[in-house]
């Protein structure tokens, strides 16, 4: 097993809040991570649960490799990218991305699975899902810069998503096969 962060609050840092890049299944569970140039990099297999990363002048929390990390319940806002996860099998469940500089939420790797997450109001695009077997299932993206939802190089299910009031297309779809189903877009820039 790896390292195991509960209950603090890390604020302030000039460097990344939390930096577990070599132990692999890390996990973090109702930490703030606020104001640090980065909130939270860990490696594949980690678990982020209950968090919040807030004003971090980087990413908010920032997953790489491979090993089925899981984010569940967490919020980023007021980052510069709320959270990027790189890596195979990755479960990402009722997280917030919101008002942060450039995106929401961005998964790049094989069989994502996000579920009833949330990116409002952020800069640039809401989710992005780049890889194959991707499966998006009730998640919301609405009042974002750029697209709200961007599914590139890969496969897709997407289902029961909704793209509400975009600064571009509610559902972007660049050198993918998406099956969609029982989506909503309403008032994004291009339909």
């Amino acid at each position: 097993g790896g390292n195991r962060f509960e209950d603090l609050i890390v604020a302030d840092g000039l460097s990344t809040g939390i930096r577990s890049e070599n132990a692999t299944e890390n996990t973090i569970r109702r930490v703030r991570l606020i104001g640090n140039f980065e909130g939270a990099h860990l490696a594949g297999g980690s678990v982020i649960i209950d968090s919040i990363a807030q004003g971090n002048g980087s990413w908010g929390f920032r997953l790489t490799g491979d090993g089925g990390n899981k984010l569940v319940n967490n919020i980023a806002t007021g980052n510069q990218q709320g959270i990027a996860v790189l890596g195979d099998g990755n479960d990402l469940r009722g997280n917030i991305a919101e008002e942060n500089v450039e995106y929401g939420i961005s998964v790049w790797g094989d069989d994502a699975n996000l579920k009833g997450n949330t990116a409002s109001h952020n800069d640039g695009w809401g989710i992005s899902v780049s890889g194959a077997g991707a499966s998006l299932l009730a998640n919301d993206s609405i009042g974002n810069s750029g697209n709200g939802f961007e599914i590139r190089n890969g496969d897709a299910k997407v289902l029961k998503n909704k793209a509400i009031h975009n600064g571009s297309a509610g559902f972007a779809v660049r050198n993918a096969q998406v099956k969609f189903s029982r989506n909503v877009a309403v008032g994004n820039l291009q339909e």
